[in-house]
């Protein structure tokens, strides 16, 4: 008898597993790859379930649960590196959105709650500019640092790949540091004078400029926002700074007809 009821609780276990699947699977449109059952420390019940991304190569979905609830999502590697965008979903209704390139290499990040972003939280700008362009026609592209990384910061300026480089620069940019760039400074800094769309606080974190792509098809405004501290200090080498930067790296599909 006590074996009967074993294999009924088992069985019953393997049904309500295998229907949980089912139901997540047909939200995703995903087959599921893994599932791991488990316990948090404070003893909620979690879940992990992967899945083989068709998306970015070589990285799973990851979807975490507690209770059953999503917590979080993200594209990754077996060896636990993040690539894209990573969602934190909070009880308040917060979504933390944190933005990996190469490397795990952390980009921008920010909080939403709906629509809103919220101004609290993160580091990351907008860029605004046609999403459509005339073959060799100028047009203009905005670039806004909406949350700096330090609010103190000195200066803000765009560096972009030089003339004959710009297919060199990687989209993931992970070749950043081979290219050569040209600099754009913000509208407070660029000496041009009658230029002032801004009051002082927002002209110190505007950059604006005008370009245009002599090839057809899908093009990218790519480029490294850079956030500059003035600071002395030690480096592990002993070696004294002027300054340190923080990177924002910036990327816009523009396709031209």
């Amino acid at each position: 008898m006590k074996k009967i009821v074993t294999l009924f609780l088992i069985l019953v276990c393997c049904l309500s597993c295998k229907k949980e699947s089912q139901k997540l699977v047909q939200i995703t449109g995903k087959q599921a790859d893994t599932i791991i059952l488990g316990m948090s420390e404070s003893g909620v019940k979690t879940k992990t379930i992967y899945y083989p991304s068709m998306k970015v190569d070589s990285f799973n979905l990851r979807a975490y649960y507690e209770d059953g609830v999503l917590k979080d999502s993200c594209y990754i590697s077996k060896s636990g590196y993040v690539f894209g965008k990573r969602y934190s979903f909070k009880e308040d209704g917060v979504v933390l959105i944190h933005e990996y390139l190469f490397d795990n290499t952390l980009n921008q990040y920010w909080a939403v709650r709906g629509s809103d972003t919220l101004n609290n939280y993160g580091n990351h700008y907008t860029i605004r500019s046609e999403d459509t362009a005339n073959l060799n026609q100028k047009f203009q592209v905005e670039i806004l640092l909406r949350k700096a990384y330090r609010d103190d910061f000195n200066s803000l300026f765009f560096v972009y790949p030089r003339k004959g480089e710009e297919n060199q620069l990687k989209d993931d940019f992970s070749n950043f540091r081979e290219i050569e760039y040209d600099t754009i400074r913000s509208l407070s800094d660029d000496e041009i004078p009658n230029n002032e769309f801004y009051d002082s606080y927002w002209s110190k974190r505007a950059i604006l400029f005008r370009t245009g792509f002599s090839k057809k098809g899908l093009n990218k405004v790519k480029g490294i926002l850079v956030e500059r501290k003035d600071s002395l200090f030690q480096d592990k080498n002993d070696k004294q700074k002027k300054f340190i930067e923080r990177y924002l790296f910036v990327s816009k599909d523009i396709y031209v007809n």
